[in-house]
């Protein structure tokens, strides 16, 4: 994520700042010059890459320097960033009521670790949400077990004995749909979310069944 002003506004301070630890003079242009090569990098990043170059040389860092100490984290980022926009189109795409098979089986532990799937996909994507889910998936990328692992989460539907939607994302079948019908007969609201009026009307609309009134 770009740097906002009041974080180019703090690296233009510790370059100030470390420039004259090393005994170096920037000019303003200087300062902009650098602040316009790193902006686009998290500022926690670049903050973090300053100071281990501070540790480790003797000389002034150029903007060049800093990237490179920071392109390792940036890969894992990256493909952390890739999974969270394929856990959003789970979201869009199928949610709450539809079940999911990711191609990526990391997603599904990150899921899981988050309060498993109907809670995910009930919850609103905000900015700490997303944090959550790149720190839980570039932590499980290095342990995960691909052998014992698996990319499906069950949506409501399933869970309850409705007629559900399966969709797969990511990989070959990225987009491909399949309708099943669950075999569960239990009908309950999961997750400590009451939705059961919602859900009868989907579960009768899916099967066909017009809605009685209450007996009595």
């Amino acid at each position: 994520m770009a740097m906002n002003d009041q974080e180019m506004t703090r690296l233009s301070s510790m370059l100030i700042a470390t420039s004259g630890l090393y005994g170096t003079n920037l000019s303003p242009g200087a300062i902009l010059l650098y602040i316009e090569s790193l902006k686009d990098l998290e500022y926690e990043d670049v903050s973090k890459a300053m100071s281990d170059h501070i540790r480790e040389s003797k000389f002034f860092p150029k903007p060049a320097e800093i990237i490179e100490r920071i392109k390792p984290a940036l890969n894992k980022t990256d493909k952390a960033n890739t999974a969270w926009l394929q856990l959003l189109k789970a979201k869009r795409d199928y949610g709450y009521y539809n079940s999911v098979v990711f191609d990526d089986i990391v997603i599904p532990q990150c899921i899981r670790a988050m309060g498993g799937w109907l809670k995910v996909s009930d919850r609103d994507a905000d900015t700490w949400m997303h944090k959550e889910f790149v720190g839980l998936y570039e932590s499980y990328s290095k342990q995960y077990k691909p052998a014992l692992e698996s990319g499906y989460v069950a949506g409501f539907l399933e869970a309850n004995g409705g007629r559900y939607t399966t969709g797969h994302i990511g990989g070959a079948n990225d987009g491909m749909e399949k309708i099943e019908k669950s075999n569960n007969k239990s009908l309950t609201a999961s997750a400590g979310i009451n939705r059961l009026g919602e859900i009868s009307n989907i579960l009768e609309k899916n099967n066909g069944i017009k809605r009685k009134g209450n007996d009595g």
